[in-house]
């Protein structure tokens, strides 16, 4: 039900974040021979919730093999308010736009 960005504390986009608020991302699918999309926009929220940010580590492995401290300076953490969600089927031609 959330959307959370992880990344190093003195990353660019961390700069970018803080700076403009507005976010968007855009996960490609496909299969073999087609391709979608799952688009989303919203809002970004820096979250410094030492707890927040250690039940992310956990439910995410992949976060602890850059940091293994949720305290950690180098660790940033965004939460993304998503506002709308454009999905295109993979093989399909219109996509779908949802407000959230």
């Amino acid at each position: 039900d959330e959307f959370f960005i992880a990344t190093g504390g003195d990353d660019a986009k961390v700069k970018q974040l803080n700076e403009c608020k507005n976010v968007e991302f855009c996960l490609t699918l496909n299969d073999s021979e087609n391709e979608g999309y799952i688009r989303g926009a919203g809002v970004s929220e820096r979250i410094g919730a030492v707890e927040t940010k250690r039940k992310i580590m956990e439910g995410i492995p992949y976060i602890k093999q850059f940091w293994d401290d949720p305290a950690a300076p180098g660790y940033a953490l965004f939460k993304i308010h998503l506002q709308e969600i454009e999905y295109l089927k993979v093989g399909e031609w219109l996509a779908k736009k949802f407000k959230v």
